[in-house]
């Protein structure tokens, strides 16, 4: 098995820390995706998000009548068998690219169950932050 077969998934709650996380695994080689979630004010260096994930997790939530943000007190997202085709291949795209890859989403943490029967050897990094530091920068997101 070669690195192209293991991706690493890099989750989190929004503003834990997953956007710095994943840039540090992009300075390191990991390659996260060929079309990345831009900058804005309060992520200056960039979301380091593959937007071919970040689409995918969004549109599977609005199907099941979930907010697209992924804020839901639903422990687990089911991903719908529709998207199945489109999966196949975002994740042939990825691994043909024949380098160490992964992504980072937050919301790829609703879709664990899926990920992991999918993705057998895919390995994970999880970033937690104290809830009231996640509160805290959110709210002062909300305030600009």
């Amino acid at each position: 098995m070669n690195l192209s077969d293991q991706p690493l998934l890099i989750g989190g709650m929004h503003r834990s820390g997953t956007s710095l996380t994943a840039s540090l695994f992009a300075s390191a080689g990991l390659d996260l995706g060929p079309e990345l979630l831009g900058a804005c004010e309060f992520n200056p260096l960039g979301h380091f998000e593959d937007l071919g994930f970040f689409d995918l997790h969004c549109r599977a939530l609005v199907a099941q009548g979930l907010p697209s943000e992924g804020y839901t007190a639903t422990e687990r997202a089911i991903m719908p068998d529709e998207f199945e085709p489109e999966i196949d291949d975002l994740l042939s795209a990825r691994m043909e690219r024949g380098v160490a890859w992964g992504w980072k989403e937050p919301r790829t943490i609703l879709f664990l169950d899926y990920w992991r029967s999918r993705l057998p050897p895919a390995r994970y990094v999880f970033v937690v932050r104290r809830p009231w530091g996640v509160a805290d920068s959110q709210i002062g997101r909300a305030h600009v």
